[in-house]
């Protein structure tokens, strides 16, 4: 096909193929990475309720387990904060100073399930609590944070056994922020910590993992978000990543070798 033939619907057709059946994950591993920036306790109307931004993504996370509890339950979900005031203590991952374990990657439990439904913002307001931070009151720290949340995911989705790297796991990290440009405040350093940012996608794609990043400010707003050079350059090389990984898997399907990592 030409260039200028291209047709993305063609993409749905062929992806009809039976080859792609190989690529159906037997399950899936999913975390959901939440921006606990202050801004996030903001709050916006919803079907005559409101609520914060930062429960919004909580209470989806919250649904999806209960669904995925019946269909699909083997599934893997967790729930990570970056840009807390403290960070969580464990054994089993590498911590952060701002990046706060909320629910541990694993099968859900009814009992998960109710931790998020009843979800309060107080839990980020006392100093009990996992806390929010202030990313604009210190230059560089919204972007220091998400590069040691996405840090977080890897080291969660490499753990796990054999089901961490095999091709018939499916893993997605859902990036829920209503920050538009977290490198904005960084001043010099800007460019630095936007290859850092980069840096940690490319380890990410290593893995096959798909980003999908969900701009809280369109819940207000459907017009409000201008994507910034981190966020595209995030998107674009995973997706690219990816594709790249899942040419090479069908390529090494047909000759009888194993796939490479690109």
């Amino acid at each position: 096909m030409a260039d200028d033939d291209y047709d993305p619907d063609a993409l749905d057709e062929e992806g009809d193929h039976d080859d792609d059946r190989s690529w159906e994950p037997t399950k899936e591993r999913v975390i959901a990475l939440v921006d606990a920036d202050r801004a996030m306790l903001e709050t916006l109307a919803q079907e005559d309720e409101e609520r914060s931004y930062i429960s919004w993504p909580v209470q989806v996370v919250a649904d999806v387990m209960g669904k995925r509890i019946k269909t699909s339950p083997n599934d893997e979900i967790g729930v990570v904060f970056y840009g807390t005031e403290r960070r969580s203590e464990s054994t089993e991952v590498r911590t952060f100073d701002h990046v706060y374990e909320y629910v541990k990657l694993d099968v859900p439990d009814a009992a998960t399930i109710r931790k998020l439904q009843d979800f309060q913002d107080a839990e980020f307001q006392t100093s009990s609590g996992p806390g929010c931070g202030d990313g604009g009151a210190t230059p560089g720290r919204a972007a220091e944070d998400l590069k040691d949340g996405l840090f977080a995911c890897w080291d969660m989705l490499t753990r796990g056994g054999s089901s961490s790297s095999s091709s018939r796991v499916g893993k997605t990290i859902l990036l829920f922020t209503n920050n538009q440009n977290p490198v904005s405040n960084a001043g010099a350093n800007a460019a630095h910590l936007r290859e850092q940012i980069i840096g940690r996608a490319r380890e990410l794609g290593a893995l096959a993992v798909s980003l999908e990043l969900i701009p809280l400010v369109q819940l207000s707003d459907p017009d409000a978000i201008d994507y910034s050079p981190v966020w595209r350059g995030l998107i674009a090389l995973l997706l690219l990543l990816l594709l790249l990984q899942r040419a090479n898997y069908r390529a090494c399907q047909g000759a009888g070798c194993s796939p490479r990592i690109p």
